[in-house]
């Protein structure tokens, strides 16, 4: 990685370190937001059933999935694209399954 511009990271462990304290990150960038589930465990939002990496165009996502993110670094619900990255790490509350 080092002799590669285009390449992130040192250690290989990248993004893959939010796991140790969460199960579903978030993300919201440009016209999408995305649920990285893979353990399919999601109940953050009611109702919301994922798979590992399910993601929706802004202007298609559920109400209660865009409600997270109301308010936060001017985001809207009604936003069909968001200038930036958002990213949401709900904190754990039990052991979890990912390893």
């Amino acid at each position: 990685k080092k002799s590669d511009p285009v390449k992130t990271g040192k250690f290989g462990i990248g993004f893959c370190s939010v796991y140790n304290i969460t199960d579903t990150p978030f993300i919201v960038s440009g016209n999408q937001i995305q649920l990285l589930d893979p353990i399919e465990k999601t109940d953050t939002v009611k109702g919301l059933k994922s798979d590992p990496g399910a993601f929706w165009l802004l202007s298609e996502a559920p109400d209660d999935l865009l409600s997270l993110f109301h308010g936060f670094q001017g985001f809207q619900t009604s936003m069909e694209e968001f200038q930036g990255t958002i990213m949401r790490f709900p904190l754990r509350t039990e052991k979890s399954l990912i390893r």
